[in-house]
């Protein structure tokens, strides 16, 4: 039984940690897509959108090696992040970097 309550604060704060990625990445993708580009762009912020999981995910743009400088990943991807969530992460993502890259080679960036 007391070994019980040892581990009863430990899934207490990981549940509390899951539900703040979760709170995070819904606030990050409460904004739309095309409000987040403009402002990044006239904020001269080129950077690309990034999923962190077991390894970091550009989605939207071709594979290679980016520098990490080149990506702002969304807060709350890393660890284990409700699927649904991650998977909405995924879509914000490539489509943002998709606007990027077209928005960039119209303003030749």
């Amino acid at each position: 039984m007391r070994a019980a309550f040892a581990i009863l604060p430990i899934v207490l704060l990981a549940a509390s940690a899951w539900a703040a990625d979760a709170d995070a990445i819904r606030e990050f993708l409460a904004v739309p897509v095309e409000e987040r580009l403009s402002s990044a762009i006239e904020a001269g912020d080129h950077r690309y959108l990034g999923v962190a999981g077991s390894s970091l995910q550009v989605p939207g743009v071709a594979s290679g090696r980016l520098p990490p400088s080149a990506v702002l990943v969304i807060p709350g991807t890393s660890g284990g992040a409700d699927p649904e969530l991650s998977r909405a992460a995924r879509d914000y993502a490539a489509q943002y970097n998709r606007l990027l890259v077209e928005r960039l080679a119209k303003i030749g960036g």
